[in-house]
């Protein structure tokens, strides 16, 4: 799974969110896709759409970002960090 990271930016506020959608699942191909369009929104210092397997977990830990208590293998990672400048990045 590909975690894709952009140049910091400065900013005063950055928002962090993390969910663990129980029951989602997409291949990995297309998490992979979808994680490089939520990249690509102007703002998006980090983004990672993923299963939440073992591997993945790292990743995300390696944002800085942590899985919700409760998280299984099972469940479909949604994460981002991204500052003011990203008013267009829905997740839901």
């Amino acid at each position: 799974m590909a975690v894709a990271t952009g140049p910091a930016r400065e900013s005063a506020i950055s928002v962090q969110h993390v969910e663990a959608r129980a029951g989602a699942y997409a291949d990995s191909v297309t998490l992979m896709q979808v994680t490089a369009r939520a990249q690509a929104v102007d703002g998006v210092q980090a983004a990672l759409v993923a299963m939440a397997t073992d591997l993945n977990l790292g990743l995300l830990a390696g944002l800085g970002l942590a899985a919700p208590p409760g998280t299984g293998q099972n469940d479909m990672l949604v994460a981002r960090s991204a500052g003011p400048a990203a008013p267009g990045l829905a997740w839901r």
